[in-house]
């Protein structure tokens, strides 16, 4: 029973958070919560990355102010993405092997072809924003990723990887090891190492966002974390440590980046590749997952958003920048703060919409909000 509306409006908003719940309960299945609380709060640092993008020159170190540090933390959304991957492949398909052709269809189903219309429509994008302006920029742009969607190309690299694994344990343990040397390494040589130059410097530089080898280690330490989920929550009374944990390497990763070179590969999306990210990645993670079970009684509260953000974090992650070619320059005069909170809000709120009206979750949401407006037929004459 909704109560009294106390604000032009109120009504509208509480029907529509009510049709939302009941469409965020049904089809839930047997998901794990706390999976989808921690992709939820990766995506709302995914959308704080680019709406402070707005604010904060690429090259800002953490130390040049709130601003700059704040978006440097936020970029563990996607090193936190990559180990969630790897965690949920492994909790679903871990073992035995799936089929590997019906696997790859599945997967790409749900990648590839959302990738493909995404690259039609952003470089539409590009091509308003004068990003894209003749056959050079094209190749550049699409060389390195077609913008943030380079991640979908990343993500389709490790579905090809997660087939190879092997699926013993002292294997899998072995393998997740060599990937952390891996990728610390070309992690270090990528923030510390000297300028490539040539094809070296596109393969060792320019392009390690859409690479797999520099993302390799997180990935295994999540499959590692899949084969032992439900093991894992079940101690989530620690999530004081690992808290603490993490404001501590969420710190040395700001100290890190505040000594490190000053350069676009070096900062901005370079800031992925800082040695330091990756722990305060891990503890991160499991900050959340283990505040999940624990706060399970308080989340309850806001569980209807956290299911539509976590369920549907691929689509908003691929549709949520749009608002911000045009707010962007229109709020160029505003202060930084209300600024920020507009191009966050502003953001988040289209992408979720726009998901929303296309899926099968979208068309439940519709019909239960046609229904409650439905103007009932009037009564026959007697």
């Amino acid at each position: 029973m909704l109560a009294q509306c106390t604000w032009p409006g109120s009504c509208v908003a509480r029907r529509l958070l009510g049709v939302v719940e009941r469409a965020a309960v049904t089809g839930r299945g047997g998901r794990i919560r706390e999976l989808d609380l921690a992709r939820a709060v990766a995506l709302v640092a995914v959308a704080i990355i680019h709406s402070s993008a707005w604010l904060v020159a690429s090259g800002a170190s953490p130390s040049a102010g709130f601003l700059p540090a704040l978006a440097s933390l936020a970029r563990v959304c996607v090193p936190a993405f990559v180990l969630l991957s790897g965690a949920t492949l492994w909790h679903l398909y871990g073992a035995p092997r799936p089929p590997a052709g019906w696997f790859l269809r599945k997967r790409a189903s749900r990648l590839l072809v959302p990738w493909a219309l995404a690259v039609l429509l952003f470089l539409l994008v590009a091509l308003y924003t004068r990003e894209v302006h003749d056959t050079a920029s094209l190749v550049s742009w699409l060389a390195y990723g077609a913008g943030h969607l380079y991640f979908l190309l990343l993500i389709a690299q490790f579905y090809l990887l997660f087939l190879l694994l092997p699926r013993g344990r002292a294997a899998l343990w072995w393998t997740a090891l060599a990937a952390l040397v891996l990728q610390e390494g070309l992690d270090a040589l990528h923030t510390y190492g000297p300028n490539l130059s040539g094809a070296a410097a596109w393969a060792g530089t320019y392009l390690a966002q859409e690479e797999f080898p520099f993302w390799i280690g997180l990935f295994l330490i999540g499959c590692l974390a899949g084969r032992h989920l439900l093991a894992i929550l079940e101690r989530y009374r620690w999530w004081p440590l690992a808290l603490l944990v993490t404001l501590i390497a969420g710190w040395l990763t700001l100290l890190e980046g505040s000594h490190v070179g000053g350069s676009m590969w070096q900062q901005g999306t370079g800031a992925y590749f800082w040695p330091s990210r990756l722990p305060f990645t891990c503890a991160f993670t499991l900050t959340l997952l283990w505040l999940g079970r624990a706060l399970a009684g308080w989340l309850a509260h806001v569980q209807a958003a956290i299911d539509v953000l976590g369920q549907h974090s691929l689509g908003i992650y691929i549709l949520h920048p749009l608002p911000l070619v045009l707010l962007g320059p229109a709020t160029g005069g505003w202060a930084d703060l209300p600024r920020l909170l507009l191009l966050l809000v502003s953001t988040l709120g289209f992408g979720t919409l726009a998901v929303l009206a296309w899926s099968r979750r979208g068309r439940d949401v519709r019909d239960v909000w046609l229904a409650s407006h439905k103007r009932p037929s009037p009564s026959p004459l007697v």
